[in-house]
């Protein structure tokens, strides 16, 4: 019955999906019109531009809280926002970007109390002189509502019941290039991102007699806040003549774990609302990378590419009451593309990486990959992702299947559609949820 009700959803939403790709391939015909203007919102000087960045989607969804009991919801995301650049093609090159997501739940069920507000803000700042030193700094602040991220912490959809896990991501960072010769360079980057979680929902479970009739927590009751500090160290060789630029990798990760918002209420018992929450018994983790990359083809046609990443990787976790966990192997990543022919590409990779987690257990991550594209037109592009990753984290085994079929369709350098039929299957132990989503989404900057 659960393969029959799969299948049904998939051919419902494959269905929706080719409508929408039929869609956008007739709205070409709107192309002879050309009453789009080139320039931007708002100009001052020759320097400053201001654009109106936009875009709305709406996304259909069997399974919104991710969980083996599924709830389907329809989703609309309106987010308009502002996009400011100044000087470019200048030695000082500023771009900033102000967005609000407005989104709203709606359907078959009662699901208005899941209505919220997103923001967006982010900036990047370019500095290249002319020499052999350039600098990129980036910083951004982002807003999310959503639970089918968490499966990398080993947490289930059922553990936070049917709610969304609201948090604030921050990251900012800057990188360092420095040309030493015609063929090498040096890349440092120096980046910390962390994340804060917003406005708990309370959970209420009932349990049985003789047990207490119900136990109020937090969905983020098993949490944990991660403030990552990260430096990257890349030399890079290109060879008289030759295709590939080789270099050398060291990258250095600290992670500060801490608890985030813990409440438990028993009825006729105690209750807490202290913090630390009982699973957060990590304070640190230290991970080092020594590593070897190339990039670049390996055919004179070009045909033929290759983004690797391969090394050996250490990681430290040090727990609360101060005794150590160690994880050493290999970590990788290889990323072959090829060019089938004029409009068909296609792309494989694997990749490997160990890393402590916050509850102090060591995770060793797999991931396969296969990417295939096809331009149907000039503006018109078909791309088909299919992603398998296997977590171990001792005793879980966390294995992700995601089938991604997506058209994009670009009308004028203005505005842009797309459509993506997604389908993802999670196994955590012996718990299992799949859900599949349409999205179609459109774009607007002027």
């Amino acid at each position: 019955m659960e393969l029959i009700y799969m299948l049904n959803s998939m051919r419902s939403l494959h269905t929706k999906f080719l409508l929408a790709a039929a869609l956008l391939t007739t709205s070409s015909t709107l192309q002879a019109a050309k009453f789009w203007p080139t320039s931007p919102l708002i100009q001052i000087g020759d320097d400053t531009d201001i654009f109106f960045d936009a875009s709305a989607s709406l996304s259909l969804n069997d399974n919104l809280f991710s969980s083996e009991n599924k709830v389907s919801g329809t989703t609309v995301n309106v987010t308009p926002g502002f996009t400011l650049e100044y000087g470019k093609d200048s030695p000082l090159f500023v771009i900033a970007s102000l967005k609000r997501a407005q989104i709203n739940y709606y359907g078959g069920n009662n699901l208005s109390r899941l209505n919220n507000y997103q923001d967006t803000i982010s900036g990047t700042v370019f500095i290249d002189q002319g020499g052999p030193l350039k600098f990129t700094l980036k910083s951004d602040y982002s807003e999310s509502a959503r639970n089918d991220n968490l499966t990398q912490l080993g947490i289930d959809g059922n553990s936070i019941g049917e709610t969304l896990v609201r948090q604030a991501n921050y990251n900012h960072s800057i990188k360092t290039d420095y040309r030493l010769t015609e063929k090498t360079s040096a890349n440092l980057i120096i980046a910390n991102k962390y994340n804060r979680y917003l406005n708990p929902t309370k959970i209420r479970t009932y349990y049985t007699p003789p047990a207490p009739a119900y136990v109020d927590t937090y969905n983020t009751n098993k949490l944990s806040e991660i403030n990552t500090k990260s430096i990257e160290l890349v030399l890079t060789y290109l060879p008289p003549g030759d295709l590939i630029t080789y270099g050398l990798s060291y990258t250095h990760d600290q992670n500060d774990f801490s608890p985030a918002f813990y409440y438990e209420s028993i009825q006729d018992g105690p209750a807490t609302t202290s913090r630390p929450s009982a699973n957060s018994d990590v304070i640190k983790s230290v991970k080092d990378f020594y590593g070897f990359t190339a990039t670049g083809r390996l055919t004179r046609s070009g045909k033929l590419s290759l983004n690797t990443r391969f090394g050996f990787s250490s990681s430290t976790a040090t727990k609360f009451d101060k005794s150590n966990s160690k994880l050493t192997g290999l970590s990788y990543n290889f990323d072959l593309k090829h060019q089938l022919t004029d409009l068909i590409e296609h792309s494989i990779s694997v990749g490997r990486s160990t890393a402590p987690t916050p509850n102090g257990a060591d995770s060793d991550s797999k991931t396969y990959g296969y990417t295939i594209s096809y331009s149907a037109t000039d503006t018109l592009v078909l791309n088909l992702h299919l992603n398998k990753t296997d977590v171990v984290v001792d005793p879980s085994v966390i294995t992700t299947m995601d089938y991604n079929l997506e058209a994009v369709y670009n009308y004028n350098s203005h505005l842009n559609f797309s459509a993506v039929l997604d389908s993802l299957k999670t196994s955590i132990g012996a718990t299992s949820y799949q859900t599949n989503s349409l999205v179609i989404q459109a774009s607007f900057r002027y």
